[in-house]
């Protein structure tokens, strides 16, 4: 697919839009890159962008006050990252976007970004207009940033490790596995979390043996956005504690429900475009926990619960998917 539209874009760049030679500039194009490199030059960019849109950026050399797209490419491990953001006459901030290279050429973003600043260039004359009839910039720039896409629209699949504190007497290790998906800015969160199981026994080894889980699912507004992100999900935790004597003249398995409500704060480092690692801390009310009552021998009895409010902590890698 990507060959075909490379194929599109070079066939353009032969014929330009003779209506893009008559029209005023909509906008002027600041080009970055490193010295010595092999990437493109702003005008062979120019050349590509020209046979995608009708509306004609401003010759280098002029001197306007025009909207400006901004591109910065720089060297990334094996291959090249180019930041584009958009700014309008005033100088005031529109959208960005971040395009990732598929191999060690810088000229093998040439064609996405031919896309992407062809793109903007035939947004900025809506979002002038907006802006013109009383709409501040950043509002009229959504469309902009919403039409290069953004990170946080992918698919998230997590894992990672958690503990538990208050869901029985002592703390619990367990694993948990979940999958994020964007709404509307923000995000819902279904995961669940196993634990390992866990002996509470006494000196002599009579006690029981604790094996909590549970499921649910949250809602996570996005507070911070980009290569560190933040967010709070509201969550909502259905499972069970399923318990089995030890160690008792009697011994037998129960098992209990489990609920929990709270909210969790979630901070994301966005290691590369399709994964990063997420820290979380889901403070929650247990309205309703297992009791566990244990016979151990004559009147004597012993009473397993945990407490109402528990504390969930998780460290984790997460995958993004589009």
């Amino acid at each position: 697919m990507l060959a075909s539209t490379r194929d599109v874009a070079c066939a353009l760049d032969d014929s330009p839009n003779a209506l893009a030679e008559n029209a005023s500039p909509s906008a002027e194009l600041a080009w970055q890159t490193p010295t010595e490199s092999s990437c493109s030059t702003r005008e062979q960019i120019e050349s590509r962008v020209a046979g995608l849109t009708s509306q004609r950026l401003a010759p280098a050399e002029a001197r306007q006050r025009l909207p400006r797209i901004q591109v910065d490419l720089q060297r990334e491990a094996s291959t090249w990252r180019a930041q584009v953001r958009a700014f309008d006459a005033g100088g005031r901030a529109l959208g960005a976007r971040e395009l990732l290279g598929k191999s060690p050429d810088c000229r093998s973003l040439d064609v996405a970004l031919a896309l992407v600043i062809a793109t903007l260039v035939d947004a900025f004359p809506a979002a002038l207009a907006a802006t013109s009839s009383g709409v501040p910039a950043a509002e009229s720039g959504k469309a902009l940033a919403a039409r290069g896409g953004r990170p946080e629209e992918a698919v998230g699949v997590g894992f990672g490790a958690r503990l538990g504190i208050g869901l029985i007497p002592n703390a619990v290790f367990g694993l948990n596995l979940g999958v994020e998906i964007p709404v509307l800015g923000a995000s819902v969160v279904v995961d669940g979390t196993a634990y390992l199981p866990y002996d509470d026994v006494d000196a002599r080894g009579r006690g029981a043996r604790l094996w909590p889980w549970h499921a649910g699912v949250g809602f996570c507004p996005r507070l911070v956005r980009g290569t560190v992100g933040l967010q709070v999900c509201g969550q909502v935790q259905l499972g069970a504690i399923h318990a089995r004597g030890l160690g008792l003249d009697s011994s037998s398995t129960s098992q209990r429900l489990l609920v929990i409500l709270g909210l969790e704060p979630k901070l994301g480092l966005r290691l590369a475009d399709s994964f990063g690692l997420e820290l979380s801390a889901l403070g929650g009310w247990a309205p309703v926990r297992p009791e566990f009552t244990l016979g151990l021998g004559g009147s004597d009895l012993d009473t397993l619960r945990g407490a109402p409010f528990v504390l969930l902590l998780r460290i984790g890698i997460i995958g993004f998917f589009r």
